[in-house]
C-alpha cells in the first residue's frame, strides 16, 4: 500500500515555519541541556554489538536512516574503527537521546494504538476484526516498534513512531484482513502526523525497540528530564516567544493531547463515575474517623484496635454505644471529652510534602513530615475542631543543602527559611538521604537499596522495629508527593505497613458535598484554622494533618451544617448562574452581528492561530 506521506498531508500551520529560532532557544524551552550530556546511554533494546557486515545490512535496510548526519558519521566510524567503541557507541548500537535528520514524519504512538477506533463507524465489521486481531489485550505492542521521544517543559514526554511505520501497520491489516483502510484518512486529525523540518529545531530523538507493552513502560521511565541548567533559565524568564517557537509548541501540545486522548464516555458512564467519586470520598472520610475514634465500625474490630476501657463495667458501656451508634447513626461528637469509640486499627497518621523548583519538577527544595500517633490522643479531647489533638502532632522541616538556591517566586511564593517555631526548627540534608530521611519515620524495614545508604546505626535500629505500626499516609492532592518522592528514589509503594492513602483534597470535597478541589489554604479557611507561610514544606505537612482532625470532626455535624448551602438554595444558584451565561452569549452575538461594518479587509493566515 503505498503512503501518502507528502507535505501536502502535512496539517497547516504546522509544519512550516516562518522564521529560522536560534538553536540555543528552543532548547532551553524543551530542556535539551539533559540530552546534550557525555555520557549518553546505549539503549538497553537495542545496544548489541554487531558485526561490520551487519552494520552494513542495517544501511541497506534502512535501520539507521533516521539519523541526523553527525550521528550518522559517527556510527560508521564506529562500524570501521573498532577502537571507537571507547566513546560509548558499539558498532550497529543505537544510543538513547540520538537526534534524527530533518524532515522525517512522526505519529504519537500513544494515538496510533487506538487507530482502529477511526474506522468504528464507517467500517464496523473490519473495526471488530482489526480490534481482536491487532489490538486486544495488548497485541497492538506486540508488534516491533522504533520509539522515539521529545521532551518538554510544558507537556509530559510524548513518544513517536514513524509515519513510515504507522503505513506498515495499515498494510498488514488491510492484507490480512481485506480492508481498504488508508493512512490518509487516519492522519486528518491535528498532532497525528507530525513532520520537524527546520534543521536548526529540537527533534525527535532515539528511544528504544519495543516489543511489548512492558517493553514500551519501560523506556518511558529513560526518557531523560531537564537540568536543573534548562531550569534556571527558564525562572529567569528567558523563554523565547519567537514565530518558530509558537508553531513547534503547538505542534507538540497537540500530539500530547491526542496522546492523552480517550474514546468519549457516554453519559451513562460518566454519571457512573462520578456517583462512584463521591461515593469513594465519602467512605475515605468515614474511615478517617474510625480510625480517630469518632466512628464506630460496623465489623469487628482490627485486632490492632485500641481500646479506651479499663473495667468490665467501661467495657458494658462501649458495647451499648455501639449498638446505640449503629442503631442511630454517629451523632455529633462532642469535643470536650475524650473519642467515644475504639482507634480502628491503632495507626500512625504520616503526612508528607514535598516542595520542588517550579522551573522543574526533578528539583526537590524542601521536605515536610508530619506524624500523630492515635496512642498519643487516648483519653484526650478533641477540642474545638481538634485543637487538643492539633498540640500532639510532631512537625518536621528539611531543606535540601545542593538545591538551596531555588527558591519559588512565579507561581508561589515560596518561604523555605520561614518554618513556624511552634513546629521546630529546619533541618538541612543532602539530596541523596532523601529516601532514607523519609524512609525513617515510617519505621519499616527498607529494601537493600535503602540499606546501603543507611550511614548511622540509629537510623538502622529505628527502621528495623518489629512489628511496624500501621500507617495512614497523607497529603493534599497526595499523588503529586508520591510521585515526587519516587522521582527521588522512594516509592511509598514498597512500605509494607501503610494500609491506606488519604487525600484532604477528596475529604474536604466529602465534607462540602462539592465535586471541585479545593486549595489548602481554602480548606483551613472554612476549617478555621490559623496557617502562616504556606508553600513551606514543614508547615504545609502540619497544617495537612490538622485539617484531616478538623474534617472528621465537622464531618459528623448535621447534614444542615456540613453544607452551609441547601438543596433548594444550590438549585436557585445555579438558576441564576445559566442565566447569566445565556444572558451574556445572547449579548455576545448581538453585539458581533449588529456591529454594522462590512467585514474588513482580509485577514491572513497566521500559523499560530486557533481560527
Amino acid at each position: 500500500m503505498l503512503c501518502p506521506l507528502s507535505q501536502s498531508s502535512v496539517q497547516p500551520g504546522i509544519t512550516g515555519m516562518m522564521e529560522t529560532t536560534p538553536l540555543d532557544k528552543l532548547r532551553f524551552l524543551v530542556g535539551e541541556e539533559a540530552f546534550l550530556q557525555a555520557d549518553v546511554q546505549v539503549s538497553k533494546k537495542d545496544s548489541q554489538p554487531t558485526t561490520a557486515a551487519q552494520e552494513g545490512w542495517a544501511y541497506a535496510n534502512g535501520e539507521l536512516d533516521d539519523l541526523s548526519d553527525d550521528d550518522t558519521k559517527r556510527h560508521r566510524q564506529s562500524a570501521k574503527d573498532p577502537s571507537q567503541k571507547s566513546s560509548g557507541l558499539s558498532a550497529g548500537g543505537r544510543l538513547l537521546g540520538e537526534i534524527t535528520r530533518p524532515g522525517i514524519e512522526f505519529c504519537p504512538v500513544l494515538a496510533v494504538s487506538r487507530i482502529h477506533n477511526k474506522y468504528k463507524d464507517t467500517s464496523p465489521e473490519g473495526f471488530k476484526q482489526a480490534s481482536n486481531l491487532f489490538f486486544a489485550n495488548g497485541k497492538f505492542w506486540d508488534r516491533r516498534w522504533k520509539l522515539y521521544y521529545i521532551s518538554t517543559r510544558f507537556t509530559s514526554p510524548v513518544v513517536f513512531v514513524r509515519a513510515k511505520e504507522v503505513c506498515d501497520f495499515l498494510a498488514v491489516i488491510n492484507k490480512r484482513l481485506e480492508l481498504d483502510w488508508s493512512f490518509k484518512m487516519t492522519s486528518n486529525e491535528d498532532g497525528f502526523l507530525l513532520s520537524f523540518l527546520d534543521g536548526d529545531l529540537p527533534r525527535p530523538r532515539f528511544l528504544g525497540i519495543s516489543t511489548s507493552k512492558a517493553d514500551f513502560d519501560d523506556l518511558q521511565k529513560n526518557i531523560p528530564g531537564e537540568t536543573p541548567l534548562a531550569a534556571q533559565r527558564i525562572s529567569e524568564g528567558l523563554e523565547s516567544a519567537d514565530e518558530a517557537t509558537r508553531v513547534f509548541r503547538k505542534k507538540v501540545e497537540m500530539a500530547y493531547a491526542l496522546s492523552v486522548a480517550h474514546s468519549r464516555p457516554s453519559k451513562k458512564a460518566k454519571d457512573k463515575k462520578r456517583q462512584e467519586a463521591k461515593e469513594a470520598w465519602c467512605r475515605q472520610l468515614r474511615r478517617a474517623q474510625r480510625y480517630l475514634g469518632l466512628r464506630i465500625a460496623n465489623k469487628a474490630e482490627s485486632p490492632g484496635a485500641l481500646r479506651q476501657v479499663t473495667t468490665f463495667q467501661e467495657d458494658e458501656e462501649m458495647q451499648a454505644a455501639r449498638k446505640r451508634a449503629q442503631r442511630e447513626g454517629s451523632p455529633e461528637v462532642d469535643t470536650t471529652t475524650s473519642a467515644p469509640y475504639p482507634f480502628d486499627s491503632s495507626v500512625v497518621f504520616i503526612c508528607i510534602d514535598i516542595e520542588v523548583f517550579e522551573g522543574s519538577r526533578n528539583i526537590v527544595t524542601e521536605v515536610g513530615v508530619s506524624t500523630l500517633d492515635t496512642q498519643d490522643i487516648i483519653g484526650v479531647a478533641p477540642g474545638p475542631g481538634g485543637s487538643n489533638w492539633a498540640h500532639r502532632v510532631r512537625a518536621r522541616h528539611f531543606r535540601v543543602r545542593e538545591n538551596a538556591g531555588y527558591v519559588n517566586s512565579h507561581y508561589v511564593t515560596g518561604c523555605p527559611d520561614r518554618f513556624e517555631k511552634e513546629f521546630g526548627q529546619s533541618e538541612w540534608i543532602s539530596n541523596k538521604d532523601i529516601p532514607v530521611t523519609v524512609a525513617s519515620f515510617f519505621k519499616f524495614t527498607p529494601n537493600p537499596r535503602i540499606l546501603a545508604h543507611l550511614e548511622d546505626s540509629a537510623s538502622l535500629e529505628l527502621c528495623n522495629q518489629d512489628p511496624p505500626r500501621n500507617v495512614v499516609f497523607l497529603g493534599h492532592d497526595v499523588h503529586s508527593d508520591i510521585e515526587f518522592l519516587r522521582n527521588v528514589g522512594f516509592n511509598i509503594k514498597g512500605v509494607s505497613n501503610i494500609i491506606e492513602v488519604l487525600d484532604t483534597a477528596n475529604l474536604f470535597r466529602a465534607l462540602k458535598h462539592e465535586t471541585q478541589p479545593a486549595s489548602l489554604a481554602t480548606v483551613l479557611q472554612d476549617l478555621e484554622i490559623d496557617a502562616w507561610n504556606l508553600h513551606n514544606a514543614g508547615n504545609d505537612a502540619a497544617y495537612t494533618l490538622q485539617a484531616v482532625l478538623g474534617i472528621a470532626i465537622k464531618g459528623l455535624a448535621a447534614k444542615a451544617v456540613r453544607s452551609p448551602q441547601t438543596k433548594e438554595q444550590r438549585i436557585i444558584k445555579a438558576q441564576l448562574s445559566a442565566e447569566e451565561a445565556v444572558t451574556k452569549d445572547w449579548d455576545e452575538w448581538d453585539a458581533a452581528s449588529d456591529s454594522g461594518e462590512d467585514g474588513g479587509v482580509p485577514v491572513p493566515l497566521h500559523l499560530d492561530s486557533s481560527i
